[in-house]
């Protein structure tokens, strides 16, 4: 079984990621979902700018983008600042009862393939599952035990910038483009400054909503499925 190598881009305001973090979407076995249902489900329902997840692995093994990597996730408590979720399609019985690792081989295949070029971008990551910091089930599999079974070694972690060091490497290079315009100018009487608005005016943050309504994405859980009548269970 060969899956095709996933083309994995990072952006150049990419956040610091020392983490991945495992999931399923708890639908029954053998039901295909799509990131545009979950994406969907997670607008509605949760009231989210976008699907809480980076990745979706469909039971083909096809790996779909999901959130923006540069993005904050909305996937697991307190632990979406620095990671990276992923989700695949399955996680409960074809009776749609009880949790079960419905992972087809191509999934398992896929799975593991991107995680290895996430290590190659990112460096060593922790990798856990979501029932590691949930009362979940999710991703109905121990991911402790399948990082055991299938160790991935890359080199050091390399150094890819963050959004702040993007904005300080632009500020810089502002002030020296600003100095060799000073100094390249012709001694004259230089002309008067035209009145410049205060810069110090307080910032609003900008919503076609009221800010007070709008959920802080990193203390919200996903609800683990695609909407459907009756899909949830809290025990799961």
């Amino acid at each position: 079984m060969e899956i095709p190598r996933f083309n994995i881009t990072v952006p150049p305001d990419m956040r610091s990621i020392n983490q991945i973090i495992i999931h399923c979407s708890a639908t029954p076995e053998g039901r295909d979902v799509t990131v545009d249902q979950i994406r969907r489900m997670h607008i509605q329902n949760n009231h989210w700018n976008d699907i809480g997840y980076h990745y979706v692995i469909y039971r083909d093994g096809s790996i779909h983008p999901g959130r923006p990597l540069a993005k904050e996730g909305a996937h697991t408590k307190n632990h979406n600042a620095h990671s990276i979720g992923i989700c695949y399609i399955g996680g409960m019985d074809s009776e749609y009862k009880k949790a079960k690792d419905t992972r087809t081989p191509q999934q398992k295949e896929a799975l593991l393939q991107l995680v290895k070029q996430l290590f190659e971008l990112f460096g060593p990551l922790q990798v856990n599952g979501h029932n590691e910091y949930a009362a979940k089930a999710c991703p109905s599999f121990s991911v402790k035990d399948w990082v055991k079974q299938n160790p991935i070694t890359v080199g050091p972690k390399p150094n890819i910038p963050s959004s702040g060091q993007k904005k300080e490497s632009n500020w810089l290079a502002r002030l020296i483009e600003l100095i060799i315009k000073l100094f390249s100018k012709k001694t004259e009487k230089p002309a008067e400054a035209p009145a410049e608005a205060p810069y110090n005016m307080p910032r609003t943050r900008r919503s076609p909503i009221p800010v007070d309504t709008i959920p802080l994405e990193e203390n919200f859980e996903e609800l683990d499925a695609p909407e459907e009548p009756g899909w949830w269970n809290e025990n799961f």
